[in-house]
């Protein structure tokens, strides 16, 4: 993560996910780092970070403490909806996967992936079809 955010300065979206069976490693010392180096990323809009180990210690804390500090970047965190495309289909007529978006240090949206592009893609209602985007 830190690599793109470095290598990319005119980075607008980053997304990063592990699996439904691995999770990513993405934690709390690479969010503390963007946390306290405005200058990588500066342009950073979305970060994605389905399938991480929010388990892993101080990765909230550190989602928190980023979210805060870069008060116009939405992060969103989350499950993937599975590893095929039978999953996603399953998951987009089930009601998809779960996913938080912080911005600001809140908590400000509690919604489903419905994952018709699969998980954190833009799915059809992100292109103004399909009323709520499921269909």
């Amino acid at each position: 993560m830190m690599a793109c955010c470095r290598g990319c300065p005119a980075l607008e979206l980053l997304q990063i996910t592990g699996n439904d069976k691995v999770k990513g490693r993405i934690g709390g010392p690479a969010l503390e780092e963007l946390k306290a180096t405005p200058a990588l990323a500066p342009n950073l809009k979305e970060l994605v970070l389905y399938d991480q180990n929010s388990y892993a210690k101080n990765f909230e804390k550190a989602l928190k403490g980023l979210s805060k500090e870069r008060k116009t970047l939405a992060i969103k965190t989350g499950d993937s909806l599975g590893d095929g495309m039978a999953d996603n289909m399953i998951a987009a007529m089930t009601g998809g996967a779960m996913t938080n978006t912080w911005v600001g240090g809140k908590l400000i949206k509690i919604d489903v992936d419905g994952g018709i592009f699969g998980s954190g893609g833009l799915d059809m209602y992100d292109y103004g079809g399909f009323g709520n985007g499921f269909f």
